[in-house]
């Protein structure tokens, strides 16, 4: 529940960690979650690796897909 973050503070899109994985590994994790979950989530290089971007597009749809499982002192990731 912790290797996540926000964009931006002006930017509701959703960032997952996901560094130590390959490009063909996190292009198939975005394909998955648009295919089962509907949510737009595409892959996004940074210096340490790549990560997956959820857009802001998707945030209420993510929030209701997680929020029955996040434990409470994290749900102020979602807010």
């Amino acid at each position: 529940m912790d290797d996540g973050s926000y964009k931006s503070k002006e930017c509701w899109g959703k960032l997952i960690c996901t560094h130590n994985f390959t490009i063909e590994e996190v292009t198939l994790l975005c394909q998955v979650l648009k295919e089962k979950f509907g949510l737009e989530a595409i892959p996004r290089r940074q210096i340490d690796g790549i990560e997956i971007y959820i857009r802001a597009s998707s945030f209420s749809r993510l929030k209701k897909l997680i929020s029955p499982f996040i434990v409470t002192s994290f749900l102020y990731k979602l807010d």
